[in-house]
């Protein structure tokens, strides 16, 4: 009675100590050396943990979110400023609060509607990106340790690991191909490249000993590894993994003297998928940021449609007719009194300059209503609901993958099927184009040309239609 009274305590206190110790090893890794992306890299196995380059590797977890919980309104406040009516309208507040004209408040509340429903679309965009990061985080693969297989999330993945993979898996890290059934396997890496050919890929051990089990045959691995820095380019992998001779006896494999040299032949991919193949082994030497697939990536611009570069410019020319009627009305401010005043001296009055002066900024406020502010109050939702409004809409589902049009960048939405160039890619390779044209469009002409659609069966003997399953040999 008194353990199952204490059970509850017991797993609170367990979730507490989690969440310190992942609180604690972020803030060690905040302080820690930084580690030299230039030099040759070194890894020996078995893997010691205080190994100084296992200690340095960074985490295999992927972040793709362009803000945190701690910097998300500094740095939204500073991006939605890059429009210029923004600053109009901060201007007009300030204006008010000092003169006094009208209702600071009241002036203050179009601003503060515009600035909360871009916080909110915002938030939602990079909500979605902290979803997709933390289901790709979460995924389960399978790691060798001992003769045994443990199973372990992507972001627990550590260099020097060496993970078993399935048919069909897809790559958590970039792995060198130590061994797999048979003396190849292939690669699909349409999610790195595009390209739907599958890469032939071979392992260093070209054969293992009959009847041990690989996870025993891993547990037995003794040897070094010393490789290439990361880089973006997807062929420049190089290496060399060296093994002393009693434990190629031991293992029943053969090996050059000097080492067996490996290259990008001889490497699995992060994102790609393995295929033709039952099972492979890899031993870990890239992870999270480190990896081809997160090195090619790149930063997340800000992206800008044509109609908002539009409404910037059509802000920027009417700003500069307000300027120029506020001058106007302060120039003429200067000359009556300059006329009229003499002829009425009264004490305690002010010179020309500043009337003129006061004139000037009072002229900005009379005239603020120039600057459409409700063409921004309306604009920001028409594009949130437009975004929800292309998921919605059954044109664009798919039925056979049941997947529906996701918006990624909720700025861009009114950007849908706008085509500049179109570019036909004619190399040889064999691919299956699902693209078909429907309209076409001529800005010239202003008309709308609808292409029908040609009636054609594939035959069997066509390369094209049977495209998706060849495997080749990468070139």
């Amino acid at each position: 009675m008194p353990s199952e009274r204490w059970a509850p305590c017991k797993s609170c206190w367990k979730a507490l100590g989690g969440c310190y110790s992942r609180y604690t090893r972020k803030v060690r890794r905040c302080f820690r050396p930084e580690r030299d992306r230039t030099s040759t890299r070194y890894l020996r196995l078995p893997v010691d943990p205080d190994d100084n380059g296992v200690r340095l590797s960074c985490t295999n977890a992927v972040h793709t979110t362009k803000y945190t919980y701690w910097n998300f309104i500094p740095l939204n406040l500073i991006e939605q400023f890059h429009r210029l009516a923004n600053w109009y309208f901060l201007l007009v507040v300030i204006l008010n609060i000092v003169l006094g004209l009208f209702g600071a408040a009241i002036s203050f509340l179009p601003l503060l509607f515009v600035l909360t429903i871009t916080f909110i679309k915002d938030f939602y965009e990079d909500h979605q990106r902290r979803k997709a990061d933390r289901a790709n985080n979460t995924q389960k693969c399978r790691r060798l340790v001992d003769g045994e297989e443990r199973s372990l999330e992507w972001r627990d993945i550590r260099v020097g690991d060496i993970i078993f993979l399935s048919n069909t898996e897809t790559i958590p890290a970039d792995l060198l191909l130590l061994a797999s059934e048979g003396d190849r396997c292939f690669l699909e890496t349409v999610n790195l490249d595009g390209e739907s050919n599958l890469k032939r890929r071979t392992p260093l051990f070209q054969e293992l000993p009959e009847g041990m089990p690989v996870a025993e045959w891993v547990a037995h691995l003794h040897c070094t590894v010393s490789f290439s820095p990361p880089t973006r380019d997807l062929t420049l992998s190089q290496g060399l993994l060296q093994c002393s001779p009693a434990t190629l006896q031991m293992l029943g494999v053969s090996l050059p003297p000097e080492g067996a040299a490996f290259c990008d032949q001889n490497m699995l991919l992060r994102g790609c998928n393995l295929r033709n193949v039952d099972w492979a082994v890899g031993l870990t030497l890239y992870t999270g940021k480190e990896t081809k697939a997160v090195l090619n990536i790149g930063s997340h611009p800000t992206k800008r449609s044509k109609l908002e570069k539009l409404i910037n410019i059509t802000v920027l020319t009417l700003m500069g007719i307000l300027l120029v009627m506020c001058i106007t009305v302060s120039v003429g401010v200067a000359i009556w009194d300059d006329e009229h005043l003499p002829e009425f001296p009264v004490s305690g009055t002010s010179s020309n300059g500043w009337d003129a002066f006061v004139a000037f900024w009072d002229s900005v406020i009379v005239f603020q209503v120039m600057v459409p502010i409700a063409l921004y109050l309306t604009l920001e939702p028409l594009k949130f609901i437009c975004s929800q409004l292309i998921g919605l809409d059954l044109v664009l589902y798919d039925p056979e993958t049941d997947t529906r049009a996701g918006v990624r960048a909720l700025n861009i939405p009114e950007n849908l099927g706008q085509v500049q160039h179109l570019f036909a890619d004619k190399t040889g390779t064999l691919t299956a184009n699902e693209m078909r044209l429907r309209h076409v469009y001529a800005s010239t002409r202003n008309e709308v040309v609808d292409v029908p659609e040609p009636v054609t069966t594939p035959s069997d003997d066509d390369p094209a239609a049977a495209a998706g399953a060849l495997p080749s040999a990468d070139s």
